[in-house]
Formats: structure tokens, sequence, C-alpha cells
């Protein structure tokens, strides 16, 4: 491990002050180890059960039950991970980080950040594929659990789970009753995203985009509904229809759709 510098001492030390405020509400006993033992762990981490025990030993958790300072836990996390890459870029980047990313978009989903909670989830799926087992798809983790809207693996932020598991089932019933279909949510994972999930980072790219723009559909139309009885910008509204749009062309592209307009991408397929 390299020298401690002064940046990076004020940095832990900003970190064991959000470490120790935050785990006063759960465990006031727990209190941060310092920053000596802090650096000396994160050296001698070798293998990824390790790096499990160090994020549980040094991360700042999340409750199960309700939500509690989602959005400072999240900064909480960041920093932690800052100040890794920071201290040692080399063990950073060998060590598995699937727990700090995983608590990172349970953290942000829970005050509504939708794509940077994908976001991070998507990072926590690419550490856990670097297990043969879950690979294999024998073993599961529950960054996968989350986009196969399944909740069986622990820890795990079950109500988020559940939460996006919802909303989607209920888009699948809108596109029934719109004349689209029937589309069973078990399907819906196993034969669309599975496929996408466990097949390279391509794939995953337009998953994690499909999942934002159905999530942040909710918080679009929320802001429709409030705003002034006078109008308003309904850019964000908009920006938002273009995306769905990109979206569908690129799920037509995966599905063998020719080149042309979106139009004539769809005619092709409907044809």
């Amino acid at each position: 491990m390299t020298t401690v510098s002064q940046q990076n001492q004020n940095l832990i030390k900003k970190y064991e002050t959000l470490y120790n405020q935050i785990n006063i509400y759960e465990n006031p006993n727990r209190v941060f180890p310092g920053s000596s033992q802090f650096v000396l762990d994160y050296g001698n981490i070798s293998e990824a059960t390790q790096a499990d025990l160090f994020f549980a030993k040094y991360g700042v958790g999340n409750v199960t039950a309700g939500s509690h300072i989602p959005f400072e836990r999240k900064i909480a996390y960041e920093l932690l991970l800052e100040i890794l890459i920071s201290l040692d870029p080399v063990q950073y980047h060998s060590i598995h980080k699937g727990s700090p990313y995983y608590f990172i978009g349970w953290t942000a989903y829970q005050y509504h950040d939708f794509a940077q909670s994908i976001f991070y989830m998507d990072a926590a799926v690419s550490e856990d594929l670097k297990f043969p087992d879950v690979q294999a798809k024998t073993a599961v983790r529950p960054s996968l659990e989350f986009f196969l809207l399944k909740s069986t693996s622990l820890p795990s932020g079950l109500a988020v789970h559940l939460d996006i598991k919802n909303v989607i089932t209920e888009t699948l019933q809108d596109y029934m009753n719109n004349g689209g279909g029937t589309i069973t949510i078990v399907d819906f994972c196993d034969k669309f995203v599975a496929d996408l999930l466990y097949n390279g980072i391509e794939g995953r790219s337009l998953l994690t985009s499909l999942y934002t723009f159905l999530m942040e559909y909710q918080e679009k139309k929320k802001q429709i509904l409030l705003r002034s009885n006078t109008g308003g910008s309904i850019q964000s509204f908009l920006d938002h229809l273009f995306d769905g749009a990109r979206i569908l062309e690129s799920l037509l592209e995966k599905r063998g759709g020719g080149s042309g307009t979106l139009h004539q991408k769809l005619l092709e397929h409907l044809h």
C-alpha cells in the first residue's frame, strides 16, 4: 500500500464522521475502527470473500424496513469508493465491489434517482458476473435478482425489488389492455431480461435503459399532473419520449431490424 497522502487522510476523516453519524441511528456502539486499520485491511484483501467482509465492516449499510437517510448513505458509499481508488487504483480494480455498488443502487432508488440507481445496480452485476457460478446461472446475487425481479438471496433491498417488479407488472398489464397481447412476468424475465442480462455489456446497456425509462415514466407523469394550471414546459417529458423511441429502435435492431427509420423498422416487424 502506498503512503497515505494528506488529501486521503482528510477524506478518510470525512468518511469516519459520516460512518459514525449514520451508525448512531442503528448501532451506537459501532464506531469506525480508525484510518490505520482501514488502510491495512484494504491492502490485505486478496479474494472476494475478504472484500465482502471489508465492505460489511466499513460500509454504512442500509435499513431493510422503510428508509433512513438514503441520500446520506449513498454519499457515504461513493466517498468510500473514492477513497479506495485514490489509495490504490490497482487494488481497487482487482477486488470484488458488488456490495457497495448494490447499496448505492438500493439507496439511490429509495430517493427516486432511478438512472443512478440502475447504473450502480448494473455495476454490481458486472462485478458479480466475474464469478463462474453466477455466469453459469447456478448462483444468484441480489444485483442480478434486482433485474430478474426476484428476491431470494440476502442481504437484499426487498422493498426495492418488489417495487420495480410492480411497476413492470403494471406496464405489461397496460400493454395487454391496449391490445398488445399477453406477456407474463415470468416470460418477460426468462425470455427477455435474462437474455440481455447474461449476454454482455451491449445487452445490459439496453436493459438498463429500458428499466430506467419505465421507472422514470412514473415521475414524468406525476410532474405533468402537478404542473401549473396555466401550463408550463413539457420538455422533460418530450425528452423522455425521445429516449423511449431510441430504446424501441434498439430493441428492433437487436431482433434483426434492418436499416432505415424507426417507422420502416416497425413496418418490417409488423410484416
